[in-house]
């Protein structure tokens, strides 16, 4: 007698048992096979990280030289993304090239010399790039390093009114055909150009002299050659690092050293990396074709069970399944496949109850899509029917709250339209009644309103289809839209709308405008039906407006006559008050020329050569002629400037020590302290100066009055001269 398992519980046990087994065989397997590919794999996983990773880092430090060398954040800070991005792609290989170093089957495949020379060639590319990228620092870029303090030479030379500009360009031309061609002989020209350069201004200066018959300005011809000389120096520093970096298309200097070691360290890696590919593949093979063999086996046994499962049990799960679907999708006649299934177990038994379930079931789902049918169209109707009236109170109560103002009513209704009915655009026309004669349709408000046809706001009758609906007053939908009359716009971009809805407004008087909303779909009847009972309540609802509006003008006529009547009372009253106020504003002008008159006095009353008066910030109001003339400006040139520019003094009392800013802390004139002004070329001139603070006209005033000291006193003015300029 044949032994049979009826219970499912023990045929899926020993299932899996089996399987359980054939997986911890291919665990096994798997686990020592696995150790074997980590070493070489590891091995040559870091060799494609390096060959990934020299790319990256060469392509980083291209960006810098090409992008990033003469970038603001490098000049400043000394870093910038590329830069740091080397940094990490240069350690990363170096730290690959350890790694695989230290690696023990590097020593079985005779590599380990190999990594060593690479590793000197990283370091000595590292050093070469690093020395590079100072270079590139130091030698700077338009204001900053060195070429910073070569152009502010330049711009030194070019305040002096000796030096002639064209000279100056002869210079800047050779500096920058040097720069552009990296040829010394443009270095060598321009050295001999600045001393023909300087030896020219001091001749004019000698000359100048000698035609004023004044003694020859030997501090500007020193002036003159240390500036030129500032700025050969300068330059010559910019050449030698520039030679250094490199001159010629980067065959030289450090731009040469950097590309050769780049090739060598690319030629010695990719030497490595096929080395090791080329030994771990040989290793690799065997073990692959042993795994190949055992995993097919595997597979093999996989496929046995999975047959033997499918065909005892999934095949009857399947029928069950296939049959319980078949229920749900309406098919009939499916129950026959039921008696496929011969199994003896619970399956079987599940199979005949099913069988019987099924026979009850059909007809209680054929019931059930009856009574569903039912219910949706009942709920789709009492939907429409709720959004209906629910719409309509909507609308009555901003017809409600709108009974005044015509423009925001028109603005509400459209608006609430268009966002109601979830359409794209609307625009509301009213009938214009001003002259009969000429009635015709304006634009009273939009909302996302984008017309091309008809931008105007005047619609006449029977103009476009607007104007087509207001003279029939019939709704019109169209759903075949010219491709010029509209366009709905969005972030995505424009697109023509696919429905158009233009209902005439009514009244009990007649038309009174014409509602036009546009959409993406098509309006449904239902939707039809509400604005058609919408647009009727607002035409009322306008002709109501209307009459309120032509009463409330009405009213302002009254309201204005009356208004004229009480303006005339008044007027009298007010020029009785006018003459009062001219009567206060003459007191206030003779207070103001009194206040005005005490700060010429207090000025006058001592005798200085120069005078400052600035507000209470220290910015410049007005000064004297002699303070122009002394510092060569024009007295428009000073105003509003900070004293400070022009002024200076080392007492305390005149300075805040936190923020090094001055601030008068003396009495109106109280002493004389030593201090010095600055005048327009740089030049100082030591004084003696007093200073004092002045209330007038509501505004505080801070003057400062002073005397070159006896060591200007060839170049200063006598007293009464200052006396005179002052009082002018």
């Amino acid at each position: 007698m044949a032994f049979r398992i009826r219970k499912i519980r023990t045929k899926l046990q020993l299932y899996f048992m089996g399987l359980i087994g054939v997986f911890l065989a291919t665990l096994t397997v798997l686990y020592f096979y696995s150790l074997r590919y980590q070493a070489y794999y590891t091995l040559r996983n870091e060799a494609n990280a390096l060959q990934v990773a020299l790319p990256k880092m060469v392509k980083a430090e291209q960006d810098f030289i090409l992008l990033e060398s003469k970038s603001l954040q490098f000049l400043l800070e000394g870093e910038t993304p590329n830069l740091n991005r080397y940094n990490q792609y240069s350690l990363a290989i170096r730290q690959l090239t350890q790694s695989l170093e230290e690696q023990p089957i590097i020593n079985k495949l005779g590599m380990r010399a190999s990594l060593h020379e690479a590793q000197t060639l990283l370091q000595k590319h590292h050093e070469v790039f690093t020395d590079l990228v100072g270079k590139l620092r130091l030698r700077g870029f338009k204001g900053y390093g060195l070429e910073g303090k070569m152009r502010d030479a330049v711009y030194r030379m070019q305040t002096l009114k000796s030096l002639p500009p064209l000279a100056i360009l002869t210079l800047r031309k050779y500096e920058k055909d040097f720069l552009l061609r990296k040829d010394d002989t443009y270095r060598d020209t321009l050295h001999v150009e600045a001393q023909k350069f300087i030896a020219q201004a001091q001749e004019k200066i000698r000359q100048d002299a000698i035609a004023s018959r004044m003694a020859v300005d030997t501090a500007e011809q020193a002036q003159i050659k240390n500036l030129v000389e500032e700025y050969v120096r300068q330059f010559d520093k910019i050449a030698d690092i520039e030679k250094t970096i490199g001159l010629q298309g980067g065959q030289q200097g450090l731009y040469g050293d950097i590309g050769n070691t780049t090739t060598l360290i690319e030629k010695k890696l990719a030497k490595i990396t096929e080395e090791i590919h080329l030994k771990t593949k040989s290793l690799t093979n065997s073990s692959t074709q042993l795994l190949y063999i055992f995993t097919i086996t595997i597979i093999v046994l996989a496929i046995a069970f999975a047959l033997i499962i499918s065909y005892r049990m999934a095949t009857p799960i399947v029928v069950l399944d296939r049959i319980a679907r078949s229920v749900t999708k309406g098919l009939r006649n499916q129950e026959q496949l039921l008696d496929t299934i011969r199994n003896q177990d619970e399956i079987g038994s599940l199979a005949k109850s099913f069988k019987e379930m099924l026979v009850r079931l059909k007809s209680t789902i054929a019931q059930a899509h009856e009574r569903n049918r039912k219910l949706e169209e009942f709920a789709e109707s009492e939907t429409k029917r709720r959004w209906l009236t629910e719409g309509l109170s909507i609308f009555n109560e901003i017809l409600r709250n709108n009974q005044i103002d015509l423009d925001r009513q028109a603005f509400e209704i459209v608006s609430e339209v268009v966002k109601y009915t979830k359409s794209a655009q609307g625009g509301l026309f009213i009938v214009n009644h001003e002259n009969t004669q000429d009635k015709f349709l304006e634009l009273k408000a939009c909302y996302a309103y984008q017309r091309r046809k008809y931008q105007q706001k005047r619609i006449n009758h029977r103009e476009g289809l607007v104007g087509m609906a207001w003279a029939t007053e019939q709704t019109m939908l169209v759903q075949d839209i010219p491709e010029d009359y509209a366009y709905i716009s969005s972030a995505l971009g424009e697109a023509p709308p696919k429905c158009l809805l233009i209902v005439p407004m009514r009244s009990d008087e007649g038309i009174e405008g014409v509602l036009e909303i546009m959409s993406f779909v098509n309006y449904q009847d239902f939707e039809i039906e509400f604005i058609e009972i919408l647009s009727q309540r607002i035409g009322n609802a306008l002709v109501a407006l209307k009459s309120n509006q032509k009463t409330k003008e009405l009213l302002a006529i009254s309201e204005k006559i009356a208004q004229e009547a009480q303006e005339k009372e008044a007027e009298l009253r007010k020029r009785l008050e006018e003459s009062q106020v001219w009567i206060h504003q003459f007191e206030q002008k003779l207070n103001k020329t009194s206040e005005e008159a005490q700060i010429y006095n207090a000025i006058l009353g001592r005798v200085y050569a120069g005078m400052f008066i600035t507000d209470d910030h220290f910015r410049i109001q007005l000064v004297n002629l002699y303070v122009a003339k002394r510092l060569g400006y024009k007295r428009g040139e000073l105003e509003n400037r900070p004293v400070e520019l022009f002024l200076e003094t080392e007492n305390q009392l005149w300075r805040d020590e936190q923020t090094n800013r001055m601030v008068l802390q003396l009495p109106f004139f109280h002493q004389t302290v030593e201090g010095k002004v600055t005048d327009r070329r740089g030049n100082e001139y030591a004084i003696e100066v007093t200073a004092g603070k002045i209330e007038a006209e509501g505004r505080t005033l801070y003057v400062f009055l002073f005397n070159e000291t006896e060591a200007n006193a060839n170049l200063q003015p006598t007293a009464k001269t200052a006396n005179l300029k002052i009082a002018s």
